[in-house]
């Protein structure tokens, strides 16, 4: 066993543990988000003007996770940035937000996120040819198998 194969079954290990972790989070925010827009307004009973704009925060903050963890599993470099970003303002805003325990409102609604984005930054900075790219295959930066030509 060589020392690349190391490397490459480490940032395997990453960039999967990474999806996984994003993943998750997504498919469990989305379904959260959808099942309580099916539910409708105030299931919590309290009424107020401020549990809106809270909704309306949390379904904006979700549907940007969700988008930059597509883009992730585009564009691991970018997406990986763009969830540690949104993982970030949305542990921001379930702190900011939160009634009671700030931390576990914190915990439990950005921090997937942000762990996600952390691994798959990982696994993208140890990629020794470059960003992935989906479209053939091919890393930039190299001749995309012009010779040198183009």
């Amino acid at each position: 066993m060589h020392a690349a194969d190391g490397v490459r079954g480490a940032r395997l290990w990453w960039r999967w543990s990474g999806r996984l972790l994003g993943g998750l989070a997504t498919f469990w925010w989305v379904i959260a988000v959808v099942g309580g827009v099916l539910a409708g307004p105030d299931l919590a009973g309290d009424g107020g003007a401020g549990s809106d704009l809270e909704g309306i925060g949390v379904v904006a903050l979700v549907a940007a996770n969700a988008l930059a963890y597509v883009h992730a599993l585009v564009r691991e470099d970018r997406g990986a940035v763009l969830l540690v970003v949104t993982g970030s303002a949305f542990c921001g805003f379930a702190f900011a937000t939160a009634g009671r325990n700030h931390l576990v409102a914190a915990a439990v609604s950005g921090v997937p996120f942000l762990l996600s984005g952390v691994l798959l930054l990982v696994a993208a900075r140890q990629d020794p040819g470059g960003r992935r790219t989906r479209r053939d295959g091919i890393r930039e930066g190299g001749d995309h198998g012009t010779g040198g030509m183009a």
